[in-house]
């Protein structure tokens, strides 16, 4: 499971802090890497500001 992050955004032009949570499925992954197979159905993604766990929200900087 993947928490947030940190890193630049294009649309905001300017590092941020994302909102996300994204679960790996690793078996699922490798196989399918192993395999030539599509890797998207072992990637699940949620969004919720709740996730950011690094620096403020823009609208938190003072």
């Amino acid at each position: 499971m993947i928490i947030g992050g940190y890193g630049y955004s294009p649309s905001e032009d300017e590092h941020i802090t994302f909102p996300y949570l994204t679960w790996v499925d690793k078996i699922g992954l490798i196989q399918a890497v192993k395999q030539g197979a599509d890797i998207a159905p072992y990637f699940r993604q949620i969004m919720d500001d709740r996730f950011r766990v690094t620096g403020l929200p823009r609208s938190n900087r003072g």
